[in-house]
């Protein structure tokens, strides 16, 4: 003999599994600002300087959120990148952090925008010869990387290369980048 359950009497007896905590990034980059200015220095018989300088910020729109219907207590942290133009190395030059609740389903969104960073290039001439090549200093900036964390747990993170992708996803890498210190 067949017996015929109703089906929500049978579902209605599971336990409901946990909502793991999830959550969503999307990162676009903003307008930063540049500013460049040009100087001379010396006299044209025996030596001259010629500078260029370059002040530039990074700017990034930030959306997250989540589609649990329990709230999410969750930091979102940005950090902005500089490669120095002497050792050819990357270091986080400025970073931040926003806690946020999301309540079931909402999305938060912001702009972050880093302080500025300045690099030079100079061509020195001599008694009428110039240099081929410039040389460099300061820092210029390189990419972002921004992450979701809840719980100790990164939920979601987001880059502006893969080689910074790669970095993030490993700690020592990423406390690599911001122990380096930038030029002065």
């Amino acid at each position: 003999m067949l017996f015929a359950f109703p089906a929500a009497a049978l579902f209605a007896q599971l336990p409901s599994p946990a909502e793991q905590p999830s959550a969503y990034l999307d990162v676009k980059l903003s307008a930063g600002e540049n500013k460049t200015s040009h100087s001379f220095h010396g006299n044209l018989d025996t030596r001259a300087d010629s500078t260029k300088q370059n002040v530039r910020s990074m700017a990034i729109s930030i959306t997250a959120g989540t589609l649990m219907h329990s709230p999410l207590d969750a930091r979102i942290e940005w950090f902005f990148v500089a490669k120095d133009l002497a050792k050819k190395e990357d270091f986080v030059f400025d970073h931040g952090t926003k806690d946020v609740t999301f309540k079931g389903g909402s999305v938060e969104q912001f702009d972050a925008v880093s302080r500025d960073i300045k690099s030079a290039a100079t061509n020195e001439t001599i008694y009428g010869m110039s240099e081929l090549t410039p040389k460099m200093s300061g820092a210029k900036p390189d990419g972002w990387i921004v992450r979701i964390t809840a719980g100790g747990a990164v939920l979601d993170m987001k880059a502006s290369s893969s080689a910074l992708e790669d970095a993030a996803n490993d700690p020592d890498q990423l406390e690599k980048l911001q122990s380096v210190r930038g030029p002065k």
